[in-house]
C-alpha cells in the first residue's frame, strides 16, 4: 500500500509525542524513521516506534536526558548520551564533530538509545567533506558468535561514508550479524521463512523460521570465522573499549554504543583523476558479466537501491506492507488514545 509521507511523518510525530518527547525531538526521530521507510528499510523505520515508546515507558530511555561530550581532547572525543533517544544522541555528535572540524578525529558513544540507520550519520558528515567509519554495538543481545549457539551480542552495524563529489556520496551500512533483527520481526508479523537460515534455534539447529529467534534462538553472524571476527571488532572498538554497558551482562540497558573514525577528504589530494577514476571503477563493474542466475537485472553498487527506492517513494509514496500500519494504528488507537483522525490512513 502506498502511503504519502507527510501522512508517515504526521502519524509519528503524534506517536513520539506521546511519550514525552517534545515536538523538535519527535521530529527529528520521525524524519530518520520515515527516511529509511523511503529506502525500503522497514527494519528501521516507524516499525521502530513500538520499541521507542515501551522502551520509554520502562524508563530505559530517558525523555529529559541530554547528551554531554565528557570527554574533549584534540583528536578524541567521548559523548555521553545519558540513555537519550539515539537519534538525538547522534545528531549531536555529528554536529560536534563538524564543528571540532579537524583534519583526523575519533569520537566514542556510550549510553545512547536505539540510534537508527548508521547510514543517515556517513551521509550526514559526507555532506561535509568527512570521511568516516562508524563500528557499532548494542541491542539484544540477540546474536551468536561462530561456532556458538548463544546470544552474547547485538547485530552489531559497521558503517562507512565519503564524499565522492558536490551531488555523490558513497555510503556502505551493514549488520556483522546475518541479517538484521527488525528484518526478522518483519516476516513474523507477515509470516515468512527466510533466506539462507540466518537463525540458530535453542536447540543448535541452523533455521530459516524467524519465529526460532524469539524462541531462545539466535542470529548467526554473516561469513562464519570471518563475519564473526568482523562481529567481536565491533563488539569490542565499538563498545567495549569505552563502555561497561555491554549485551553480554547481566545488567545490560538496551541501547547502542559506537566509535566513530572521521578524516578530512581534502587530506587525500594525491590523486587528482580520482572522480574520473571512481567514475571508471563504477562503469567497469556495472557493465561486467553478471554471475550465472544472479536475482538482480542490474549490478548496482552498495547505497544504489537505497536511492532507487527514496527517489520512487518521493514520487508515488511509500510503498508499505499493510500488516505494519495496521499494527501502528491497532496500538495508536487502544494504547495511546489516538482519534480515527489522527491514524495512518490508506
Amino acid at each position: 500500500m502506498l502511503i504519502k509521507k507527510k501522512n508517515i511523518l504526521k502519524f509519528s510525530i503524534n506517536f513520539l509525542k506521546k511519550t514525552g518527547l517534545n515536538r523538535a525531538d519527535s521530529e527529528l526521530i520521525s524524519n530518520q524513521l520515515v527516511r529509511s521507510d523511503m529506502c525500503n528499510h522497514f527494519s528501521h523505520g516507524v516499525n521502530r516506534l513500538l520499541q521507542y515508546f515501551n522502551g520509554a515507558k520502562k524508563k530505559i530511555y530517558k525523555i529529559s536526558a541530554k547528551p554531554k561530550q565528557e570527554i574533549n581532547k584534540k583528536n578524541f572525543s567521548l559523548v555521553n548520551g545519558h540513555q537519550a533517544f539515539g537519534q538525538i544522541v547522534m545528531d549531536f555528535t555529528c554536529k560536534l564533530i563538524i564543528k571540532k572540524n579537524i583534519d583526523i578525529g575519533i569520537t566514542a558513544v556510550k549510553n545512547a538509545g536505539h540510534i537508527g540507520r548508521l547510514s543517515d550519520y556517513c551521509d550526514q558528515l559526507a555532506k561535509k567533506k568527512f570521511i568516516s567509519l562508524i563500528f557499532c554495538n548494542g541491542g539484544g543481545p540477540n546474536t551468536s558468535i561462530f561456532p556458538v549457539s548463544k546470544r552474547l551480542f547485538g547485530t552489531n552495524p559497521f558503517a562507512f561514508g565519503m564524499p565522492i563529489s558536490k551531488k555523490k556520496n558513497f555510503i556502505v551500512d551493514f549488520s556483522t550479524s546475518k541479517l538484521a533483527e527488525g528484518k526478522i520481526n518483519l516476516a513474523v508479523l507477515n509470516k515468512q521463512k527466510l533466506f539462507g537460515n540466518p537463525i540458530v534455534s535453542k536447540k543448535g539447529k541452523l533455521s530459516n523460521d524467524p519465529n526460532k529467534l524469539y524462541d531462545g534462538g539466535a542470529l548467526i553472524p554473516f561469513g562464519e570465522i570471518k563475519g564473526s571476527a568482523f562481529l567481536l571488532v565491533n563488539e569490542i572498538i565499538g563498545g567495549l573499549l569505552f563502555s561497561p554497558n555491554n549485551p553480554f551482562k547481566k545488567n545490560y540497558l538496551d541501547g547502542n554504543n559506537c566509535l566513530i573514525i572521521t578524516m578530512r577528504k581534502s587530506l587525500f589530494n594525491f590523486n587528482k583523476n580520482f572522480l574520473k577514476d571512481f567514475e571508471l571503477l563504477e562503469k567497469q563493474i556495472k557493465k561486467s558479466k553478471k554471475i550465472y542466475n544472479y536475482r538482480n537485472n542490474k549490478i548496482l553498487l552498495p547505497g544504489d537501491i537505497e536511492k532507487i527506492n527514496f527517489e520512487k517513494s518521493k514520487k508515488y509514496g511509500i510503498n508499505y506492507n499493510y500488516n505494519i500500519i495496521l499494527r501502528l494504528n491497532n496500538f495508536a488507537k487502544k494504547k495511546l488514545k489516538f482519534e480515527t483522525k489522527d491514524l495512518i490512513k490508506f
